[in-house]
């Protein structure tokens, strides 16, 4: 049940990182995603990143609000 909840949580995480790029194509003059190869690597770039963000100021914070100085 994990491994689905993991699973399911990535996959929102994908469409979300897609429809954010999609908003911002629609509503800003200064960026034009083109193509399916584009838009594909698109999204997994923007939801790579929101990963990699969540690692690090989660683990961050949770040092933050343990006390751990390291």
């Amino acid at each position: 049940m994990r491994f689905l909840s993991h699973v399911l949580s990535s996959f929102v995480g994908l469409i979300g990182a897609f429809a954010a790029l999609l908003v911002t194509d629609l509503l800003s003059d200064g960026l034009d995603i083109e193509g399916t190869t584009t838009w594909i690597f698109a999204t997994l770039i923007v939801w790579g990143g929101m990963i990699l963000a969540d690692l690090l100021i989660g683990r961050w914070l949770i040092r933050r609000l343990v006390g751990d100085s390291r």
